[in-house]
């Protein structure tokens, strides 16, 4: 049953457990089976088009994608900014929590970043392959790329922890507190939306 997709399975299912003179009766048709072939042809005009929730959509996939991109792509990029202002205005000495935060979210970022560019990339080659040459073995460039989101989610938790205790310091201004939230919260939940697209365990 498992391998059974359409009714042209279902017929040589039959085929298989009918008696011969029981199938030929189902099967066949009078005289030269016209009306046969156009009830087939009627069968064959119907497309099953599934319905899926909004959530389960490639659209939804690449708006999330999108912005986790625009999100990751952003912290190693306000870390280089904020560093060169501070070099402009001859500041030395940062908060702790804050130049923790800073360095760990622009690491995550960067991090995650190369994974969302780099495996498309690497999986560009397989495409039309329905994936049988993996089979053989992943290319050890596309093992480093999937431990990253494993690193990653180690180093969130990490940037986590930093982000309250700078909260709690109150160090620079609401705007950059609420930023740095956002940064964590899509470092935090990444590995949960690679899981929920079933992209973790890709290669294993």
């Amino acid at each position: 049953m498992p391998s059974i997709l359409n009714l042209h399975d279902y017929e040589a299912a039959a085929q298989e457990r009918l008696p011969q003179m029981v199938f030929d009766y189902f099967a066949g048709g009078a005289n030269d089976e016209l009306t046969l072939g156009e009830n087939l042809a009627a069968w064959d005009r119907l497309r099953f088009r599934p319905r899926l929730p909004w959530y389960r959509t490639l659209a939804a996939y690449a708006a999330g994608t999108l912005v986790f991109v625009v999100l990751f792509m952003s912290a190693p990029m306000m870390w280089l900014v904020s560093g060169l202002r501070r070099r402009k205005r001859r500041e030395i000495t940062q908060h702790r929590w804050v130049k923790t935060v800073s360095g760990l979210g622009a690491l995550v970022g960067l991090l995650n970043l190369g994974f969302l560019v780099g495996v498309p990339l690497e999986l560009l080659p397989y495409a039309g392959l329905n994936g049988t040459q993996l089979d053989f073995g992943a290319p050890s460039s596309l093992v480093v790329l999937f431990a990253i989101p494993l690193v990653t989610a180690a180093l969130a938790v990490m940037l986590a922890a930093a982000g309250i205790q700078a909260w709690r310091a109150k160090t620079g201004t609401v705007l950059a507190r609420t930023y740095f939230a956002a940064i964590i919260g899509a470092a935090l939940l990444f590995p949960d939306f690679l899981s929920y697209w079933s992209l973790l365990g890709l290669i294993s």
